[in-house]
């Protein structure tokens, strides 16, 4: 829900979700546009004009969605995921075409961070990964993992 400010009235209610949403990320490049991300039963990135309130597009991950992350140089977005894959999305936007898809963790990736570095004067962006696992009842170990993905920026 966006809301104005005041007590009782709300800008927008985005109630498209199936299950409950676990990711949100507001677009650097378009101030008016936000990415949800739902959970198991729903496993949707929408892509939301917060002028209007419409849902400007979806797309299904066949994962949860737990985190997401625009990337600050490219119209690219990062989506993390759990359940059934614990994979990593980049996404072409407003295409939405897959461009990339990272499988391998054996849990779910949380959290996601985004900076730039340069090696030997070529630049990175960098993700910083954090991961969770463990039952409801057992203590929750945690890593972290940092993945490099080679882009060309403009200097």
């Amino acid at each position: 829900m966006l809301h104005n400010g005041t007590a009782s009235t709300y800008l927008h209610r985005f109630n498209d979700h199936q299950a409950a949403v676990k990711a949100l990320a507001w677009c650097p490049f378009q101030n008016n546009l936000l990415a949800s991300g739902g959970g198991t039963a729903d496993r949707c990135i929408k892509f939301w004009n917060t002028q209007n309130g419409v849902c400007l597009n979806s797309v299904d991950t066949n994962s949860q969605v737990c985190a997401l992350q625009w990337s600050k140089h490219e119209k690219e977005l990062l989506s993390s995921h759990g359940f059934s894959q614990n994979q990593l999305c980049l996404w072409r936007y407003p295409s939405l075409v897959k461009m990339a898809e990272l499988r391998g963790h054996t849990s779910r990736v949380l959290h996601l961070a985004q900076v730039i570095l340069k090696y030997r004067k070529k630049p990175y962006i960098v993700f910083s990964i954090s991961l969770a696992f463990g039952e409801a009842n057992e203590n929750i170990e945690a890593e972290s993992r940092l993945l490099f993905i080679d882009f060309m920026l403009a200097e």
